[in-house]
């Protein structure tokens, strides 16, 4: 459940009291410069963050640097966290590659486990189960084509093309597994393909267990142009895999964003609140709560969050709403990660 949004900001933690996805109360806090968050635990008490250079845990105020955990990795970019905070996974350098992260890694309780420690570039791992289990990423050494690695297993994941669901005559370009629900059965992301008709087009796609469903395959009514994608990239999936939010083909003007749940393929930018070009960036665990950057129509962008009940609003209305205001001087710009129960930003 890692961010995609890149640049150092002023992190905070926000905590919502939510009910029936509104807010009941909401409580501000500053935590002060401490940069990128990239990964926080279901409680909302641990985060995992990059800043001056290094990566750190977030506990009770305090500062962890993460390379001083012992058995962890000295030379190491940790991308995501489990969800009680126990298990970090990310990418190493080795002594044969120093300066080049592909070595998958899975730290727990002092122990660090590498996917594939051998004289060729491992697994890269782009995201870790929330109970710790497993990872998604892709394989650098044979094509850089995305993998599921599990009690000391690696899996590749099914495309369109081979599995036979894309136009004839597509091809294959990349792939990406970008997220994985809790128990890490679910995995989602995105398959560049290109056909006669659309050139390395991104087709947002689910895989359960090793197998693929392209999502446009689920829109209702089915999309006007077969050849053509129109739900691009599967971003974040709740943690039972029910879930999926991701970017859409839409033009300006068109829904930029879609949700698909057991009822079907939603549309984030529709709501009564206005129209907006937003960013998606995580979700809660039962997926009812998305949160990231919402752009209107007309004025700025800020922070967002979305529910199935309120669409996307700002953060800082949100607040507003329950008597909190920004503190004077700060702006609340991106919404990177959101807790579990979806009580903490």
């Amino acid at each position: 459940m890692r961010p995609g949004i890149a640049g150092k900001l002023l992190l905070a933690v926000l905590v919502l009291v939510l009910a029936a996805c509104a807010a009941e109360a909401a409580d501000f806090t500053l935590l002060g410069y401490y940069g990128n968050p990239l990964a926080i635990s279901a409680d909302g008490s641990v985060v995992l963050l990059f800043t001056a250079g290094d990566y750190y845990l977030l506990e009770n105020g305090t500062l962890t640097l993460v390379s001083s955990l012992p058995g962890f990795p000295a030379n190491a970019q940790p991308v995501d966290m489990s969800a009680d905070g126990q298990v970090i996974a990310g990418n190493a350098a080795t002594p044969a590659r120093p300066s080049s992260y592909d070595e998958g890694f899975i730290w727990s309780g002092g122990t660090t486990t590498y996917l594939a420690l051998d004289s060729n570039p491992g697994p890269v791992i782009h995201a870790l189960s929330g109970d710790g289990s497993t990872v998604v990423g892709r394989d650098t050494y044979s094509g850089g084509l995305p993998i599921r690695w599990s009690g000391g297993v690696q899996t590749p994941l099914e495309d369109i093309v081979s599995a036979g669901i894309a136009s004839p005559g597509s091809s294959l370009f990349t792939a990406r597994a970008l997220d994985v629900s809790y128990d890490g059965s679910v995995a989602i992301g995105y398959d560049k393909v290109t056909n006669n008709n659309c050139y390395q087009c991104d087709w947002a796609v689910r895989w359960n267990g090793s197998a693929v469903t392209r999502l446009d395959d689920l829109v209702v009514p089915p999309p006007p142009n077969p050849d053509v994608s129109w739900l691009q990239r599967a971003v974040v999936v709740s943690d039972d895999g029910l879930v999926i939010a991701g970017t859409t083909r839409g033009a300006p003007n068109q829904p930029q964003h879609f949700r698909l749940d057991p009822s079907g393929v939603g549309y984030i930018d529709e709501t009564a609140y206005d129209s907006c070009n937003c960013q998606i960036s995580d979700s809660s665990a039962h997926g009812r709560v998305l949160v990231g950057v919402r752009t209107p129509s007309v004025g700025s962008a800020g922070a967002g969050v979305w529910t199935t009940v309120k669409g996307f609003r700002f953060v800082a209305d949100v607040l507003l709403d329950q008597g909190v205001s920004v503190p004077a001087g700060y702006d609340l710009n991106i919404a990177y990660l959101i807790s579990a129960d979806g009580r903490r930003l």
